[in-house]
């Protein structure tokens, strides 16, 4: 067991280099800017999704998705690494070096609250006019299904889905809701329009509802902070083992 010690403190020495902080920092340094830059056109949302809340930069090639640079999260995880290799192997007791474990202190608080951001936070806003009353947040950023119950006099029942539970084929069912969705076909961003009466035309999904008249175009999908994206998905739903038909749910 003791011959595998020295490799090990060598290990955990070159994990606490200098070398390997100034790399880290000015690898972060690039992805700030090419955060910024790209913000113009990504929005800052997405941009930050994309260069600091996953651990590489992708290109597609063909299917495949090839990582070409490291992103936030790889650089994160090496830094923080880094910062506690260097103080487990520099960490000496007395009031001399109490700035410096304080600035090491700050960075490994820096880098893991940025960690725990991306995972856990959930960003929302309470909007209400005055002598108005409230109960529920909304997210300016995300959407969601929701179908109610308004057969009680007294209350409304709420069953909501996150769209990105939208997939086509996918059949949604939970075990307090009394039906089954059963999703025909989904689209991120879409725009409707009045059905013209064309010959050719392929027939709507939906055979109930005023999904029947109209046509849905999926668009690309927007990221823009000035932008929000119309999601929109033709739902069959299901009573047990009857069909109550299919209709379309779309935002706005």
């Amino acid at each position: 067991m003791n011959q595998h010690i020295p490799a090990f403190k060598k290990a955990l020495k070159t994990l606490a280099s200098l070398q390997l902080t100034l790399a880290c920092i000015g690898l972060l340094m690039v992805l700030i800017t090419a955060c910024t830059l790209q913000q113009a056109s990504l929005g800052m949302f997405a941009s930050v999704e994309k260069y600091f809340r996953s651990a590489f930069l992708y290109i597609e090639a063909g299917p495949v998705s090839l990582p070409v640079f490291p992103a936030g999260g790889a650089v994160g995880a090496v830094l923080l690494a880094n910062l506690l290799a260097s103080f487990a192997t520099r960490f000496e007791l007395g009031r001399r070096k109490a700035g410096i474990y304080l600035t090491h202190l700050g960075l490994v608080l820096l880098v893991l609250g940025e960690f725990l951001t991306g995972m856990l936070a959930v960003e929302s806003r309470l909007s209400f006019e005055e002598g108005q009353a409230v109960n529920y947040t909304e997210s300016p950023r995300a959407d969601e299904l929701y179908v109610v119950d308004a057969t009680d006099a007294g209350a409304d029942t709420v069953y909501a889905v996150g769209t990105e539970a939208l997939r086509p084929g996918r059949v949604i069912r939970r075990d307090a809701w009394p039906f089954t969705l059963t999703v025909r076909e989904a689209y991120v961003n879409a725009s409707l329009a009045a059905r013209p009466d064309a010959p050719g035309l392929p027939p709507s999904f939906a055979d109930q509802g005023a999904g029947r008249e109209l046509l849905v175009r999926g668009e690309s999908a927007v990221s823009r902070d000035d932008q929000r994206n119309a999601p929109a998905a033709f739902l069959e739903i299901k009573e047990g083992d009857r069909s109550l038909g299919t209709w379309l749910a779309a935002s706005g």
